[in-house]
């Protein structure tokens, strides 16, 4: 027993999130209505319990698009995660969404060599972000925090 208050968890990806992380999978196969109806009332009890919910899904290979929308809609969650990546959490319509925030990845070499700069996603500043980068050497671990925070990525 670690003795961890039950209104706060440590992600799989190292972040301290006020609240509870769920894993809802199938939630790619229903629709948005289905999400709506039935999901958003048993997120919501979960919130009532724990404060916030953050809530996982695969997205691969799956269509998800639809699932933040109806999130949204239908209220109970805060947040959304997953390992592959924005584009298959969001449409490029949603992008500029600040209703949900967003725990995703993003490609080391996107950031290291700028391109990530070229990307809205990652440069609009009304929406929760958290990004992990996986690396291949602790210089490089060093080095992608440093160029993320540096002058040229203005978050």
């Amino acid at each position: 027993m670690v003795n961890q208050p039950l209104d706060e968890c440590v992600t799989i990806r190292g972040l301290s999130f006020a609240g509870i992380r769920l894993i809802s999978d199938a939630i790619v196969n229903l629709s948005p209505k289905m999400i709506i109806d039935v999901m958003c009332p048993v997120f919501k009890r979960f919130e009532n319990e724990f404060g916030s919910v953050m809530l996982h899904y695969c997205t691969v290979p799956a269509p998800s698009h639809h699932v933040v929308p109806a999130l949204i809609k239908g209220g109970g969650v805060v947040a959304v995660d997953n390992r592959q990546g924005y584009k298959t959490l969001l449409n490029e319509e949603d992008y500029l969404q600040n209703r949900i925030a967003v725990c995703t990845d993003a490609d080391k070499n996107d950031i290291l060599n700028g391109d990530i700069l070229k990307d809205e996603f990652f440069s609009y500043k009304e929406r929760p972000l958290s990004v992990s980068v996986f690396v291949d050497s602790v210089d490089e671990g060093k080095k992608v925090p440093d160029v993320w925070n540096s002058n040229k990525i203005q978050r």
